[in-house]
């Protein structure tokens, strides 16, 4: 019920911004893409096949997963996420589930989709933090906005130090939130998690993220190429919608819009609230509103496409024969 309401606020406020900003304009912003919408979705679908591989990288060496199934599975992951509204709280362990089916151990498969998107969203918290940074520092934003870019920044850092340290002195994070979890009345009615399966996975997770630095350091990397892909496909939907944006304004409007990701991931596909603060970043650079929400609106559509094929990816993984996983010593 609280997520219908707050899909129904974000969609009046998509229609309240888009009224505001003018319609006719809007669409005609979104015309002018034409046929490079192809090149659009072909960004992001390659960014989502990358995100596949590093998804293979995250696995322990010798799993059972070819590259053509961890696509299936992050297509899946993404489709679930982004059509039932439910965020990384359904589709990442919607992506273990699938691994499972591959002969993956479950503490594993659950492992590796868990260090892909922490380590993805340190990257996004970083790259957020580092460009509002550079923003108050020069003095672009107003007054009102100054404050509050301050505090997005302090609560970023504070993600960023929490996860480093939580990583280096190997603390069981997952584990006691879950016995916290588990303790509330209504959680013990909805839920039965395994104490031992959960310490398997973070023993694998921390085994990743801590004590082997340099298979961290690829995945950090291959990371740190998806986030570019996305900056590079929002400076060409800007040049298709006949706005010069640089690659440098790109970095740094992309980095305001890790906001929505990171700070509104309870508001279903973050409607209506993507476009508010893709308005305020280009209006930092002289930008019109119009053009802000119709490429937030262009990428609305590339996530629906793929989001499309991720279903098509579900349809297909689930009528596969399952796999045993390995035994558990």
């Amino acid at each position: 019920m609280l997520r219908a309401l707050l899909l129904a606020a974000g969609l009046a406020l998509l229609g309240l911004l888009v009224a505001r900003e003018g319609p006719a304009l809007i669409l005609g912003l979104l015309a002018e893409v034409g046929w490079g919408f192809l090149p659009v979705a072909a960004l992001y679908l390659g960014h989502q096949l990358l995100r596949a591989f590093i998804l293979t990288r995250c696995l322990p060496e010798g799993h059972p997963v070819r590259y053509p199934a961890a696509v299936r599975v992050r297509l899946a992951g993404e489709a679930i996420s982004y059509l039932t509204f439910t965020g990384p709280f359904v589709s990442e362990p919607s992506k273990g589930w699938l691994l499972g089916r591959l002969g993956v151990a479950v503490s594993e498969g659950m492992a590796a989709t868990l260090a892909e998107y922490l380590v993805y969203t340190w990257l996004s918290a970083a790259l957020m933090c580092g460009g509002l940074g550079y923003l108050v520092s020069t003095g672009r934003l107003g007054a009102s906005m100054q404050g509050v870019a301050i505090g997005v920044i302090a609560a970023g850092l504070v993600f960023l130090v929490t996860a480093a340290v939580a990583v280096w002195r190997r603390t069981y994070l997952i584990g006691a939130i879950a016995r916290g979890v588990s303790r509330l009345p209504i959680a013990r009615l909805r839920t039965r998690s395994d104490p031992a399966e959960i310490r398997r996975m973070e023993d694998q997770l921390l085994g990743l993220l801590r004590d082997r630095p340099g298979r961290l350091a690829e995945i950090a990397a291959l990371e740190a190429m998806a986030h570019a892909m996305l900056v590079l496909e929002l400076a060409w939907i800007a040049h298709l919608s006949g706005v010069e944006l640089s690659i440098g304004r790109a970095v740094l409007i992309e980095a305001a819009a890790k906001i929505t990701q990171l700070a509104f991931f309870f508001v279903p596909a973050q409607a209506g609230v993507m476009e508010g603060v893709n308005l305020v970043a280009f209006r930092v650079f002289g930008y019109s509103g119009a053009v802000a929400i119709a490429i937030s609106l262009v990428r609305r559509l590339r996530s629906l496409l793929v989001a499309g094929l991720g279903l098509a990816a579900l349809v297909v993984h689930r009528r596969l024969p399952e796999r045993p996983p390995p035994a558990q010593g």
